[in-house]
């Protein structure tokens, strides 16, 4: 029996709730398939999202696998729950992934892979399992920074051109004098040089939390998530 997706108002992400007036988290996913699809999860389980946890070993256990034993195929556990895109199986970033995954999968840790993967750099080069967890996103650019000794506003400024690419083609000495005293063998300056985009974490942490919500129904509701993937790519 086909279940029809029965819609709902779209600034509501069902079974959560806003006590102020800060911009609901799905505002920041680009892809509304995904958000559709919980939607109509929601609906037709009676789950609601908000009571999913974002903690459960299972799920993170079952995108190890997936990553363990990637197929460049949309039926992806990756795939069908947003974190990757079929041809970002077959990429080099995604080995990145596996070197990361070896060692266990958290919310943080698919916070950072997702961010990871979504690095615009100059050279793939510059690309390497450190760099790339250690700046997987403008927030983690201004933690480093802070725990390098910039002032919280300066950590901000600059991680904030780091994200747009600011310094890719920026000679060293033509940094602000605030952050040419870093002191770290030249570790954030080879990343800064090399960087020409980067997500905020905000926008990560939302498309990973919908992934996990996804990942749940895959688990304990698989006929409603099965059903779910019938849904129609329209708005």
């Amino acid at each position: 029996m086909h279940l029809a997706y029965p819609g709902r108002p779209n600034h509501i992400v069902p079974g959560v709730k806003y006590d102020c007036d800060l911009p609901a988290p799905r505002i920041l996913v680009h892809d509304s398939v995904f958000l559709r699809k919980l939607e109509w999860l929601s609906d037709v389980t009676g789950v609601e999202l908000s009571s999913i946890p974002m903690n459960n070993p299972a799920i993170y256990n079952a995108f190890c696998r997936a990553i363990e034993y990637d197929t460049a195929d949309a039926g992806n556990l990756l795939c069908t729950t947003g974190l990757c895109a079929s041809e970002e199986l077959l990429s080099d970033r995604f080995t990145l992934w596996r070197q990361a995954s070896k060692s266990g999968l958290s919310f943080s840790r698919l916070v950072s892979l997702y961010g990871v993967m979504h690095i615009s750099v100059r050279h793939s080069s510059a690309l390497d399992l450190s760099t790339a967890l250690t700046f997987s996103d403008r927030d983690s650019v201004m933690e480093y920074l802070i725990r390098q000794g910039l002032p919280p506003k300066d950590a901000f400024q600059t991680a904030d051109n780091m994200r747009y690419g600011r310094f890719a083609h920026m000679p060293a000495d033509a940094y602000p004098v605030f952050i040419q005293g870093i002191n770290d063998d030249g570790f954030f300056f080879h990343a800064a040089q090399n960087t020409e985009y980067l997500f905020p974490r905000a926008h990560n942490s939302a498309v990973v939390m919908n992934a996990v919500r996804l990942a749940w129904f895959s688990i304990y509701e698989p006929s409603a998530f099965r059903e779910v993937q019938d849904i129609a790519h329209t708005p």
